[in-house]
């Protein structure tokens, strides 16, 4: 579990906090005691004439403080550090949002935006968000660290939690899709890709976790443009759901032609099928399947 609050980031909450005062103090890259951190600062300040003595303490003090406020805790990130999904659609998130907030190109940084202190860091952008999971956290986690002295960040990650929660409850299309319906992510994925709906400039790994987060992601950065009518997003909700209705007649379909078949196997044989099934984004019976018919065929055309 991903832990904000503890000593090396309260040392970087006060360095930040010095920064916005055009003090630089950087702390050692291995430094974690804030006591140690908060004399040197102390000693530094004082020195440069940077304050009296009183000034000087009560902004170290006031800082701790203020840090202790603006620090998520660890219950208050659980819904991305423990989710997949959440973690693709935050990041997507706070890149899409400086370009429609701000309606302007691409750059190097984030324009300053007012409650919205994530968008003041430099920006992750596209195949730049890693495709995955703890990854996504560790880049989300180095982001919140350097935005938290900015004010705000704790209340907007708040706000992005209730607005995951708003989307994953009640804007879900998705909760058929490789499940006992028999719908897989990689329809899904084709299926939002011939529909334009799908992140272009973002990339996916090829493991089923990471295509579902990758699809949630798309659809729901998609319906929150602002420039995205209701009629747009009717339209499309209609039509996907027609189409998932039909997949499902056939998989259905599909399912009732095919015969059970319970076998023995190793330990090992079995987790080479899992590393297949995961790689490929397919059911454990699609390898088996796939497998039996390649045999068969190198049978009849032995070389």
């Amino acid at each position: 579990m991903v832990s904000f609050y503890d000593e090396r980031n309260l040392i970087l909450f006060l360095y930040f906090k010095l920064k916005k005062f055009e003090v630089d103090i950087p702390p050692e890259s291995s430094e974690a005691n804030l006591a140690n951190y908060e004399k040197r600062v102390r000693n530094l300040l004082l020195s440069g004439n940077k304050g009296s003595e009183r000034e000087v303490d009560i902004f170290i003090n006031n800082t701790r403080v203020e840090a202790k406020k603006e620090i998520p805790c660890e219950d208050e990130l659980e819904w991305f550090t423990t989710d997949s999904r959440a973690s693709y659609w935050l990041l997507c998130k706070t890149d899409q949002e400086q370009v429609t907030l701000s309606n302007a190109t691409y750059t190097d940084t984030y324009p300053v935006q007012e409650g919205n202190s994530l968008l003041n860091e430099p920006f992750t952008l596209g195949f730049d968000i890693p495709p995955v999971h703890n990854l996504r956290v560790r880049l989300i986690k180095d982001k919140v660290v350097k935005s938290i002295s900015e004010g705000n960040t704790r209340q907007y990650i708040l706000k992005l939690h209730n607005a995951w929660n708003e989307l994953i409850t009640k804007k879900n299309l998705f909760s058929d899709v490789n499940g006992k319906a028999g719908v897989t992510i990689d329809w899904l994925l084709n299926y939002l890709q011939e529909n334009n709906v799908t992140l272009q400039k973002y990339r996916h790994a090829e493991g089923i976790e990471e295509k579902i987060a990758y699809c949630y992601a798309s659809y729901f950065i998609w319906r929150e443009d602002v420039f995205r009518t209701e009629a747009e997003k009717e339209l499309f909700i209609r039509k996907f759901k027609s189409a998932l209705s039909t997949q499902k007649s056939r998989e259905k379909k599909r399912a009732d032609k095919n015969k059970a078949l319970n076998v023995i196997i190793s330990q090992e044989t079995h987790d080479k099928l899992r590393d297949i099934s995961v790689r490929e984004g397919i059911s454990n019976a699609r390898v088996i399947e796939y497998a039996i018919h390649l045999a068969w065929k190198q049978k009849l055309n032995p070389r």
